[in-house]
Order: structure tokens, then C-alpha cells, then sequence
């Protein structure tokens, strides 16, 4: 059944929508009954499957590091965009426009076990498409003035002066907590880290915010000469030795410097990363999309804002085509391009379910305080 999911898995790109559930599942059944279309039985996954799908894809290297068909690009919906967004899809020449009030889409790129409180399960997810506009595309010649920019100013930085940043604890990588003079490109005094956790309130409700696990990432100091850490629920992606370039191809994600790497086939837009450039200190590091990294100063207008986080496993219920909350529900033809539905409770990680299917009705059961993955699709993928 399992082997059925992950052959399809491999050719089809599944989309999946987060909804927030907060119900225990306690010992009994719940069935949901298709509209018009039969259900699979090989439509269930539970987590310990997806993981291992995660683990097992380009030898662990992430689900989307090579830019080849060994890839298996999964998208989650989780969180609304509170506003359009505007991006560059090219060096800055081509724009895209990406409505409000639709869900915000993320790839997986792989899973990571991270340190939140005590060690959690996690799928480490990177912005599909930018989250901020570039501030060339919403600050208008000739009403756009560089040195006052609005609330959403998507620039690395503001100026290029000497920061000054106060490591958060003894564990940061400095020697000590006091306050230290930094170069102008230092993700953690940075503008862009201040603009990027100022998303996590505009695009996520509090129940949501609640899976985002707070991680713990590493970027370098090039003023100090120091690997330094910082926790946030959002943070931007890095290129590890911070190289720059043509032959710049890949990017990663997750909480070690090169744990998931993320091929330049997926990168939709122009977008700034937490790089600094180990030569210049008042340049960082961006993507142009399927092409190169490039290294402008930090003021510099025409990157957008992506970012990338770890969502906490521990509260997945299981995963289906339906709508709506309740343990009887409606499912229909599922798309594999259309979004599916995430039930979340709160409770410890799976310890024993039992799921399936006959004909239109779909059957879960488990103990009291445990969750199961599931993902539907219809017969044709």
C-alpha cells in the first residue's frame, strides 16, 4: 500500500493545505464518504512513511536537490497572504504579481530533527513563491524615494553604516553576550531578518503559529570571524561558504549550513538569502531565478523576501482531499496540482492507527492522543 503511495509520489506533485483541527482523536471510527469517486487504498501514508520518504530521497540531501527527475516536489499551503505581492522572475527585467487572500504555498525540502524545548520531529518547508514585494515594484518612480522606504522595505539592509548587535544567548557562538560592532551585512542585525519575523504575524494565525517551530540557524560573521546562531519560526536560506556566481547552483535550508539543499530549478523569484559576501562588507548575497547568485550591495532594491521554517510534527493528524473539520465529511476528485487538507491536533506522535478504504467511504481509527498522515488523491494520481 505504502510502496503504491511512494511510486506516485515520485511522479506527481502533491499539494497540501494546512487546517488547524485542535481535537484529540480518541478509539473510535471516522468516516468520510467520497461524492463521486472512488477512494484508493493506496491513498494513506502515515508520517513514519513520509519520513522515511524525506530520508530515503537523494540520499537525504533534500527532496529537491538536484534539479532532476530524482526529485519529488510536494507543496503545502500553510498560511494567507495579507496582501499582493510583487516579484522578479528574472534579473529584473520581468515581474510577477501574486494576488491577496489566497494560500501561501511552500516545497518541502526535507526532514530534520531540531532542538525546540527537546527534540521534535520537523518538515523543513521554503517559500514557493517570495512572501514580500521587491521595493523597485511597489515603490514607483517617481513616488518611490530609496532613503524613506514604507513598513515593507525588502532592502538586506537600510544603510551601509557599522551595525551593532547583541548576541541573543551564551550558546550564540561569541565568546560573550555583550554588544559587538558587526559589518552592514549581518543577517542577524540585518533588516531583512526584522522584515521577515514581521511576517510571521501578518501571514500566519496564532493556532498556526504554534507549529512553527522556533530554529536555531547558523550564519557567519565576517567583521568577527564567527559562526554565530539565531532563533527564529521564520529565516532566510543560505549558500554554504557564502560563494556567489554562476557556478552558485544550489541553496539549502533547515537549522545546519548545508542540511537541505534547494537546486536553482526552484527558485521562482528574485530573492534575497542570509549570506553575507566574505570580501565586501557592505554586500549580500541573492538568487535570480535557474541562474546564478549575485552579490550587491545591501541596499540595493530589486530582491524580494522568501523565507523558510520548520514545521512540528508532533501535532499532524493526517492529511486528506476533504474540506471542513469534522470526522464525516465530503471528498471529491482530487487534483494533484489542487490543495488538500492538514487536521492538526495537539497531541504525542503516532503510536498505533488502523485506516481504510472500500469503495467511496474512508475509515480511521486510533487511540486517544495520536495522529496519522494521510493523503488522498483520486484514481488518476
Amino acid at each position: 500500500m505504502h510502496n503504491k503511495l511512494a511510486k506516485k509520489l515520485l511522479s506527481l506533485g502533491v499539494s497540501i493545505s494546512l487546517m488547524l483541527a485542535m481535537v484529540p482523536l480518541s478509539w473510535q471510527n471516522h468516516t468520510a464518504y467520497a461524492e463521486d469517486t472512488t477512494i484508493p487504498q493506496e491513498m494513506f501514508i502515515t508520517k513514519s512513511d513520509l519520513l522515511t520518504l524525506c530520508q530515503s530521497t537523494n540520499g537525504g540531501t533534500g527532496l529537491l536537490a538536484t534539479g532532476t527527475a530524482s526529485d519529488k516536489k510536494l507543496r503545502i499551503n500553510f498560511g494567507t497572504r495579507p496582501s499582493e505581492v510583487k516579484y522578479y522572475t528574472d534579473y529584473g527585467t520581468t515581474s510577477k504579481t501574486v494576488a491577496a487572500n489566497i494560500p501561501m504555498t511552500w516545497l518541502v525540502a526535507g526532514f530534520e530533527q531540531i532542538d525546540d524545548g527537546g527534540t521534535i520531529d520537523t518538515l523543513v518547508l521554503y517559500s514557493e513563491e517570495p512572501m514580500q514585494s521587491a521595493n523597485t515594484l511597489i515603490y514607483e518612480s517617481p513616488n518611490y524615494d530609496p532613503t524613506t522606504p514604507g513598513i515593507d522595505d525588502s532592502r538586506f539592509q537600510v544603510d551601509t553604516s557599522d551595525k551593532t548587535y547583541t548576541p541573543e544567548n551564551a550558546d550564540s557562538g561569541y565568546s560573550d553576550t555583550n554588544a559587538k560592532t558587526v559589518n552592514t551585512n549581518h543577517w542577524g542585525a540585518s533588516n531583512l531578518r526584522k522584515q521577515t519575523q514581521a511576517l510571521v504575524d501578518t501571514y500566519f494565525e496564532s493556532a498556526e503559529q504554534q507549529v512553527m517551530s522556533d530554529t536555531k540557524i547558523t550564519t557567519k560573521d565576517t567583521k568577527n570571524n564567527v559562526d554565530y546562531k539565531t532563533t527564529d519560526k521564520l529565516y532566510a536560506a543560505l549558500i554554504p561558504g557564502n560563494t556567489y556566481g554562476s557556478d552558485a547552483t544550489t541553496i539549502t535550508v533547515g537549522s545546519g549550513e548545508g542540511t537541505f539543499v534547494i537546486d536553482k530549478a526552484y527558485w521562482s523569484g528574485m530573492s534575497w538569502l542570509r549570506s553575507p559576501v566574505p570580501i565586501d562588507s557592505n554586500s549580500a548575497l541573492y538568487v535570480v531565478p535557474g541562474t546564478y547568485v549575485g552579490n550587491p550591495t545591501v541596499t540595493y532594491d530589486n530582491p524580494a523576501v522568501s523565507s523558510a521554517f520548520n514545521l512540528n510534527l508532533s501535532s499532524v493528524l493526517f492529511v486528506s482531499a476533504a474540506s471542513g473539520a469534522a470526522s464525516s465529511t465530503q471528498f471529491s476528485a482530487v487534483d494533484p496540482n489542487s490543495a488538500m487538507t492538514l487536521r492538526l491536533s495537539g497531541s504525542p506522535d503516532l503510536t498505533s492507527a488502523n485506516v481504510s478504504a472500500s469503495g467511496t467511504t474512508l475509515i480511521y481509527t486510533g487511540p486517544k492522543d495520536s495522529r496519522l498522515i494521510v493523503i488522498a488523491t483520486a484514481d488518476d494520481g
